[in-house]
């Protein structure tokens, strides 16, 4: 960005140092030196100046001669920040202002210094300022000032840190996180859709919908804490909601936005929220499956075998423009951790270890100078590389080409097997600027990205799919600012990414048309039979539910207590076991269960409220329910029967949903008949899925089936 290029980073000498533990203000203690040399460590020739300070009361003084002053600070990972001070030298240029990066066993992972990175303000010739975000594995953050034997002396007073807790306890999201990755191009119902409601030359303000709805499950406000109704808030027109007189949405007046080139406006966190059905397509390329072009990564996952995911690119990619970094509801994480939740969701694999190396500002040649220190020195198994932001301004698309090739060359020179995904930067907002050429590079470094394909590199077209996203809406329903993404744009680029490496989602044509269940998830509620009793479903075989989603025909009192009841007799303490086949070392039967030998039990479960659907997510079932069971920690429940129960009334249910841990997968079956049958003879009905089309040649009926899968044998 054009505003916001920041200093970079390199390497130094180390000195012993002070340790400090932080709070969470993350601050130099006694960086004005008013507290004398406390806190701070020192070595060599080092003494208080109070005749004729820098400022204040007092500063310190390296030389004549050689030495240093240090401290450490324990900071974490993750947090982007700003260190400064004043450092004024006097006939001598023998001196080091250096920045440290050690891991939790104290050993240094990254430096940074005065002589090639951190530089002096331009207004205030005293003042050394550097912005950047700590190396992923830091743990400590070492301020070392440091001067040789030469003549002279250095003055130095005011050393201050800036650095807020970016992941925080208190920022932990309050949405769905499996919800907000249901890919809008599947399925008929869409989650959480922003729209900013916009009003231009005094009339009501409105926004438009990706889909046309057939029904509004929810319209709220950005953090999901107010649910607004049809009537009195807003009204709908086609795809269009209209705010009424009285309404209490959030509403911005287009006069009220700068307008002119490079004009700031923040209209994150102003939008709306929509949850919908609808009946339409998404007549754009779907984001593809590239796992056949990522084949050591996709075996990995499919072994569930440790990988190492490492996200490196640009603000956009460390999360800027998102609720979580703004510290606003719902406190979304940045898209890169979105894409490693979901991978861990959909292949089972908790053994995925992520670290997210962008940086605020950071360019191509930024990315290409410090390839080895923040990305190959974690020995990744796959690289996200994501820029593009910040070069638009200054660097022609085959120069940005070079820079990412340089990143690949560099991390593959350490780790051969290493894989990426290259994604293309987003479309900035169009109002920005004018200037064609801007907007013209960003589509050719797109291109450049793609012309890199091949064995262990794919690509992610963000920059057509966010055009097609912005023409189908408004820019500014999707995005923070003119150059980030908000929440809504940012689950895009997690979904695109899903898409990439999770068949079920990434698909080289459209999805047939179909229910709910055509998502990620399997839902097992079209395969069950209502309860006699109501409220609930009952199956034939017992199903290993995680998550049960309700939706009701009106709001949900909060007086009404819900709790989701399930039926159990002999589980858990008899089960089968995850994820293995049944060897030798068993025999004999196992009850699982009846209908009519068992009691109701309480699932303890997580509830989150979206409008008129709760959502009710089990915890581990040795948490609360079975506590005694150690080697047993299920996050499912194996049963014949699940209830909606209450001690208050509670609206009508319009329909159940039984998420399993199931994913779904279209497969071709081919039945080959004795005898060729009529077309009309041809019929068949699938179990755990349902028959997209059926086609008959002579004695070959094909029929294409969408159908659960699971690496567990043991369930479905």
């Amino acid at each position: 960005m054009k505003k916001f290029l920041w200093a970079k980073a390199v390497f130094l000498l180390s000195f012993g140092c002070s340790t400090v533990f932080a709070n969470q203000s993350f601050s130099v203690v006694n960086g004005d030196f008013e507290n004398g040399l406390t806190a701070w460590n020192t070595s060599g020739a080092v003494r208080l100046e109070t005749q004729a300070p820098l400022e204040g009361k007092s500063s310190v003084i390296l030389g004549p001669g050689a030495g240093s002053l240090s401290q450490r600070i324990e900071i974490g990972s993750g947090n982007d920040f700003t260190l400064s001070a004043l450092v004024q030298s006097d006939h001598t240029n023998g001196y080091v202002f250096a920045i440290r990066f050690l891991d939790k066993s104290g050993h240094e992972v990254m430096k940074v210094d005065s002589l090639n990175d951190i530089h002096r303000d331009k207004k205030d010739p005293r003042k050394f300022s550097h912005f950047m975000e700590a190396h992923p594995l830091t743990k400590w953050m070492e301020i070392d000032f440091s001067k040789d034997a030469s003549p002279g002396s250095v003055t130095v007073d005011q050393v201050k840190l800036e650095m807020t807790d970016e992941n925080a306890a208190d920022l932990k999201p309050t949405c769905n996180l499996d919800e907000a990755m249901q890919p809008f191009w599947l399925g008929k119902r869409i989650n959480r859709e922003a729209v900013l409601m916009l009003s231009t030359n005094g009339e009501p303000a409105a926004g438009q919908l990706m889909f046309h709805p057939t029904r509004i499950i929810s319209v709220q406000d950005y953090g999901l804490t107010t649910n607004y109704s049809e009537g009195t808030d807003y009204t709908l027109d086609g795809r269009t909601l209209v705010c009424t007189a009285s309404s209490r949405m959030t509403q911005v007046r287009s006069e009220n936005l700068l307008k002119g080139e490079y004009q700031w406006n923040v209209v994150g966190g102003k939008q709306v929220m929509v949850t919908y059905e609808h009946d339409d397509s998404w007549n754009h390329p779907i984001p593809g499956f590239l796992g056949d072009g990522l084949p050591h990564t996709l075996g990995i996952l499919q072994k569930r075998a440790p990988l190492t995911v490492v996200a490196y690119g640009d603000s956009i990619t460390h999360g800027l423009g998102g609720s979580r970094l703004s510290h606003i509801r719902p406190y979304l994480p940045p898209w890169p951790e979105l894409f490693v939740h979901r991978l861990k969701e959909i292949y089972h694999d908790r053994k995925i270890q992520f670290f997210n190396s962008a940086q605020s500002g950071a360019d191509s040649k930024w990315a290409d100078t410090y390839a080895e220190p923040m990305v190959a020195s974690l020995n990744p198994g796959l690289v996200i590389v994501a820029f593009g932001q910040n070069d638009f301004w200054s660097i022609p698309a085959d120069t940005f080409s070079n820079h990412i090739a340089n990143v690949i060359k560099t991390v593959r020179h350490q780790n051969p097997n290493a894989e990426f995904l290259l994604v293309s930067t987003m479309r900035f907002d169009p109002a920005y600027t004018t200037n064609a050429q801007y907007w013209n590079v960003v589509g050719d470094y797109a291109t450049t990205l793609k012309a890199m394909t091949g064995p262990g590199v794919q690509f992610v077209d963000m920059t057509a799919i966010s055009g097609w996203v912005f023409a189908a809406k408004k820019p500014k329903d999707c995005i923070n600012d003119p150059l980030h993404p908000n929440d809504y744009l940012a689950r895009w680029y997690a979904q695109s990414l899903v898409a990439a490496l999770d068949p079920s989602s990434g698909k080289s044509s459209p999805p047939t048309e179909g229910t709910e269940s055509d998502t990620a998830m399997f839902d097992a509620a079209p395969f069950a039979i209502p309860l006699p009793e109501g409220n609930g479903l009952m199956w034939e075989d017992p199903r290993e539910i995680h998550s049960v989603v309700v939706d009701f025909a009106e709001p949900i009192p909060a007086e009404s207590k819900l709790r989701i009841e399930y039926w159990g007799s002999h589980w858990p303490k008899e089960h089968l076991p995850k994820d293995q086949e049944l060897g030798n070392g068993w025999s004999g039967w196992m009850e699982l269960g009846n209908w009519y030998n068992g009691g109701w039990r309480v699932a303890d479960a997580v509830q989150s409220i979206s409008g008129r659907s709760v959502q009710f997510t089990f915890r581990p079932i040795n948490e609360h329910e079975f506590p005694s069971l150690t080697n047993y920690a299920s996050n499912g429940r194996f049963t014949l029967k699940v209830r909606v129960a209450s001690n208050q009334t509670f609206p009508k249910i319009l329909r159940i949903h039984a998420l399993t841990d199931s994913t779904l997968t279209d497969r071709s079956v081919r039945i080959a008949w004795e005898h060729t049958p009529a077309k009309s003879e041809v019929q068949a009905e699938a179990f755990n899925g349902r028959i997209l089309n059926t086609t008959t040649k002579g004695s070959i009926s094909t029929f294409r089936v969408r159908t659960a899968v699971n690496s567990d044998p043991n369930t479905f």
